[in-house]
């Protein structure tokens, strides 16, 4: 199982959205990566898939913007396209700098 928790301006987006979809590209991008890098995985090895790397997670993202877009009044979904890129870019760069630094720890994960 996987607990990604999604908000969105304090507001709970229950169905995720662009902030959620950017955590999770991150995430898979960066391990895959690293693993790649440390060769941990070889050229001819399967590579994981996002839900294999996030099986056990629990996660919580919250961008704070000036004119969110949801997907209904409930608010159950982000849809600002903006926001997945930004947060790839900031998960992915953090997640990376913390792999490097911490080799022991990310061969393990």
């Amino acid at each position: 199982n996987e607990t990604v928790l999604t908000f969105a301006n304090n507001i709970n987006n229950v169905d995720g959205g662009t902030h959620g979809q950017g955590f999770k590209v991150a995430l898979t991008r960066t391990i895959n990566n690293y693993a790649r890098k440390a060769g941990i995985i070889k050229d001819k090895d399967p590579v994981p898939t996002g839900e294999d790397l996030r099986e056990g997670l629990i996660a919580i993202v919250s961008v704070k913007l000036p004119t969110p877009t949801f997907n209904n009044q409930p608010k159950e979904k982000l849809l600002n396209p903006e926001v997945e890129e930004f947060v790839a870019g900031a998960v992915g760069e953090a997640l990376k700098n913390w792999m490097e630094e911490h080799p022991a720890d990310a061969k393990r994960l």
